[in-house]
C-alpha cells in the first residue's frame, strides 16, 4: 500500500481523481484515458467508480461519496472536484483561509484549511 496522499479541493479539476483503488466502493475498468495536469504532466486514469472520502470538521469528519470518479494510479493526490461537489448539492463558501462545505440543509459538514501556499489540502 502506498501510504496516505493527500487530497487537494480544486476549483479547477472538472473531476475528481485518486490513486488509492482501495477507496473506490464501485468500480469498472476503462480504457485508459490521459489526464494533463496543471504542470503539463500526464497520467493515465484506467478505472471509474465512487469514492468514499472523510471532510475534516473540527475535531471529527465527515464521510461523502464521490461519485464517477476516476482511478489514476500514477498521481501523487486525490483531487476533489469543487465543482462537482456543488453539482451533487453541496455548497462552498470561501473566507478566512477556509473552505467550507455544507450539505442541503446548510448544515456545515466540512472544513478545509489553506494551506501556506494557498491550496486547500488534507494531509
Amino acid at each position: 500500500m502506498r501510504g496516505s496522499i493527500p487530497e487537494l479541493y480544486d476549483s479547477g479539476a472538472s473531476q475528481h481523481m485518486t490513486p488509492m483503488r482501495d477507496r473506490f466502493v464501485t468500480y469498472q475498468e476503462i480504457l485508459p484515458r490521459p489526464i494533463t495536469a496543471a504542470d503539463k504532466r500526464v497520467f493515465y486514469a484506467i478505472g471509474t467508480g465512487d469514492v468514499v472520502i472523510d471532510i475534516p470538521n473540527g475535531e471529527s469528519s465527515t464521510p461523502i461519496r464521490l461519485k464517477d470518479a476516476l482511478h489514476a494510479p500514477d498521481m501523487g493526490a486525490t483531487i476533489v472536484s469543487i465543482s462537482r461537489i456543488t453539482k451533487a448539492g453541496f455548497s462552498i463558501c470561501f473566507e478566512a483561509q477556509s473552505c467550507k462545505i455544507k450539505d442541503s440543509r446548510d448544515k456545515v459538514i466540512g472544513v478545509i484549511l489553506a494551506s501556506d501556499n494557498g491550496l486547500y489540502k488534507v494531509d
